[in-house]
Order: C-alpha cells, then structure tokens, then sequence
C-alpha cells in the first residue's frame, strides 16, 4: 500500500490532470515569475496539445465539484501566486471548469 502512494507521488501533476484546465489549475499555483508560469503552461500544452477545448466549458461543476464557481476557485489557487501571468491562467482555467457554459448562438452546431 505504501509503495503504491509512493509511485503516486512521482507521477507529474500534468499526467494526473484530466484536462488542459485542470493541469493548469494543479501546476500554476505558487508560480513566483514568468519563467515557472512558462514552464507549467509548457508543461501543459505538450500534454493535452487542444488546451482549452480538451474539456467543455462547465466541466468541473456538478454534486461533487470542489469549487461553487471559477471566482471561488480562482481565489483559493491563486492565494500564494505571485506571477501575474499564472493568476490569470488559473483564473481562466477555473472559469472554463466551474462556471457554467454559455449559449453561443453563432458557435456551429447550436440551435
């Protein structure tokens, strides 16, 4: 059981993340300058390469979301950031993930 959680601990935190979002969200925070916020938005583009569009806007909400909205999210995962460039990734991802998807009436594909 212990050598499990130890394999665990070595597995990077963008082969955990789920979506683009998410490994922003999980490798951003505490990104002190540009050059680590660069370095985990390198990170995360080389494993999910679609960004953004890897998950749906929204994705992140339902009965067991951790976070009630992105402003929610954001503030918690943001609190020891100090890069302005990582802030307002987290942000972003935090939106996509916990705010809900909005009707784009001219998106292809909508009614």
């Amino acid at each position: 059981m212990i050598r499990a959680a130890a394999v665990l601990l070595l597995i990077p935190a963008a082969a955990q993340a789920g979506s683009f979002a998410e490994c922003i969200i999980n490798r951003m925070p505490g990104a002190d300058n540009q050059v680590a916020a660069n370095i985990a938005l390198a990170s995360c583009k080389s494993a999910f390469p679609d960004g953004f569009d890897e998950a749906s806007r929204g994705s992140g909400r339902g009965l067991f979301a951790r976070y009630s909205d992105g402003l929610e999210c954001a503030s918690d995962r943001t609190k020891n950031t100090m890069s302005t460039a990582a802030t307002n990734m987290i942000l972003k991802a935090c939106q996509h993930l916990y705010d809900p998807a909005v009707h784009d009436p001219f998106k292809a594909g909508s009614e």
